[in-house]
């Protein structure tokens, strides 16, 4: 009912700092982040009017700046991510029965992994992909990776060269992004997209700042922007800035040209 104001889960940051649990609220035209708090300012979306109408703004009480991105996910994405998946997992299907038996052959359990991640509108989900890792593996040691990443702005370097928590053929699987053929089922049930930033899992989404967060204005994809100009030897500051670009400029024919690519 359009006139109820809609909520769901987010985590939200104000003013620049670290995140805390919140809500989206949705309603009329203005998506705001969360409520505003003591000395703080907050951060919403606003639906734009004039020349960029059909779009909508990043905008936050601390900061006169506003960024226009486009609103929602168009049909013709929608239509193009269907038409794209369904010769793909037929294509592709006997490369999916080789994969999940090799791994049920080189180590003991599930040869699918599921992970919740954090996609449109800061909406959680879960993700499918090929297992890679030991069973059971602790998932600290990426945790304080990924926050050097941020703070220093390091190259976005993966972990696996030392990581002892692969499985046989683990890397393999990792470098030429095999492992994450099962999210064309994601794709299929309209979670993802052929083309979109990558879903973040949720305690890196507890570190993005107001600003970075406008890269979940699109739904996230299998590949992107980001994911053809560079990936590991980007930092994490260009990954965002990518990701705002493509959701700046998201149409038919760039997505066409970054699968090409």
């Amino acid at each position: 009912d359009p006139t109820e104001p809609k909520t769901s889960q987010i985590a939200l940051a104000e003013g620049g700092e670290r995140s805390r649990p919140g809500q989206v609220f949705w309603s009329g035209d203005c998506v705001t982040l969360g409520p505003a708090s003591a000395g703080k300012g907050r951060v919403g979306m606003e639906k734009s009017s004039g020349a960029d109408a059909g779009r909508f703004e990043l905008w936050s009480d601390a900061s006169e700046a506003r960024t226009a991105y486009p609103v929602g996910t168009s049909s013709l994405k929608r239509a193009m991510d269907l038409v794209f998946v369904l010769p793909v997992l037929v294509f592709t299907a006997p490369l999916l029965m080789v994969i999940y038996a090799l791994i049920k052959i080189l180590d003991p359990g599930p040869a699918l992994f599921t992970q919740l991640r954090v996609g449109r509108n800061g909406e959680q989900f879960i993700v499918y992909k090929f297992r890679t890792m030991h069973v059971g593996s602790d998932t600290r040691g990426h945790q304080q990776h990924f926050q050097r990443l941020h703070e220093t702005n390091a190259p976005m370097r993966k972990l696996d060269a030392t990581d002892s928590r692969l499985i046989p053929l683990g890397w393999c699987l990792r470098a030429t992004g095999l492992d994450e053929l099962p999210q064309i089922v994601n794709v299929w049930r309209g979670e993802m997209s052929i083309v979109g930033p990558r879903p973040c899992i949720p305690y890196e989404f507890e570190l993005y700042t107001p600003h970075q967060r406008a890269r979940f204005a699109s739904a996230p994809g299998l590949t992107g922007l980001w994911q053809v100009s560079g990936k590991n030897r980007t930092t994490f500051d260009e990954m965002i800035r990518l990701d705002h670009e493509y959701t700046a400029r998201r149409g038919f024919w760039l997505d066409v040209r970054i699968i090409l690519l």
